[in-house]
């Protein structure tokens, strides 16, 4: 048995216990919910919101922070409602429901101001922002993520100051700033690289990769979103999947070779109709169109 086969079944075997304890961890706040009333139930609600969020469980999680968040505004106690509103509104986000996250979200982050130095006002700060980026709304995510970003810097979370980083990268890709996109993203992946943090870093080299291709920097670009792709030793996620195929899209495209251009970006549409990542399904078709009609005679 080799070494690499040995830590992959050691990092299984981590999963499924850590899985189990969390497990059991809901199964004695369920028991706990009925005992309790008050305050004192909104915070086992809380905790067991908290729980289904970290395996993932957005449904639960919702349904249970909402409870919460509901007898804290009604006793007004306003930690309870900023603990059990952002545990709502991250399950909400996650499940795409993001304009019912933004009403959560901007009902608590005043309150938070409160706690203005502590975790749960940087995750609303982080998620507010999130969910304004996917709608667009980049003159509003924009000054909360750098707020996200002083936070982190302000009480040494070095792993929340990469996160910022890459995240205000990101809206100014979004606004066709690659040169200013570019800074971030680099600023991003030394501090990842610096604290050996591999968290979303092969994203963040292939969008350093877009952001050369579109500054025509293309040698640069093709090695950034190889770096990527390798981060994982190749076994990145579905997104940095489609991320990397559209990108060597844009790529060839640039370069003008649209037969390799065709390629990724078809493998790329496949990749994110498979996945339901409608954004780059119209990416992809917008290069795809641009191409055809090059290539068709002008009747």
């Amino acid at each position: 048995m080799t070494f690499k086969t040995t830590g992959i079944i050691l990092f299984l075997i981590l999963i499924s216990f850590n899985t189990r304890c969390q497990n059991r961890k809901i199964d004695s706040l369920k028991l706990l919910v009925p005992k309790r009333e008050g305050i004192d139930k909104a915070n086992v609600l809380y905790h067991l919101g908290r729980q289904y969020n970290l395996i993932d469980q957005n449904i639960p999680a919702v349904i249970t922070a909402l409870e919460g968040y509901e007898i804290a505004r009604n006793l007004n106690d306003s930690l309870m409602i900023v603990q059990n509103g952002r545990i709502a509104a991250a399950g909400l986000r996650s499940n795409g429901e993001v304009d019912s996250a933004i009403r959560i979200y901007e009902r608590i982050l005043p309150l938070s101001m409160k706690y203005k130095k502590s975790l749960p006002h940087l995750f609303i700060l982080n998620g507010l922002a999130l969910c304004y980026t996917f709608t667009a709304e980049y003159d509003k995510a924009l000054p909360l993520f750098f707020q996200y970003l002083e936070g982190n810097r302000n009480s040494h979370n070095a792993g929340g100051e990469s996160m910022a980083l890459n995240n205000i990268g990101l809206v100014y890709y979004k606004l066709k700033d690659y040169r200013k996109a570019k800074g971030f993203f680099v600023e991003a992946i030394a501090l990842k690289r610096k604290i050996n943090d591999n968290y979303d870093l092969g994203a963040a080299f292939i969008n350093l990769g877009l952001c050369d291709a579109y500054l025509g920097n293309y040698a640069d670009a093709k090695e950034n979103v190889l770096k990527g792709l390798k981060v994982n030793d190749n076994n990145s996620s579905a997104y940095e999947f489609v991320c990397a195929e559209f990108a060597m899209g844009v790529i060839y495209f640039g370069l003008r070779e649209y037969g390799n251009a065709e390629h990724h970006f078809l493998k790329s549409y496949h990749l994110a109709e498979k996945n339901d990542y409608g954004r780059f399904q119209f990416d992809n078709v917008d290069y795809l169109s641009q191409m055809y009609l090059m290539q068709k005679p002008c009747q």
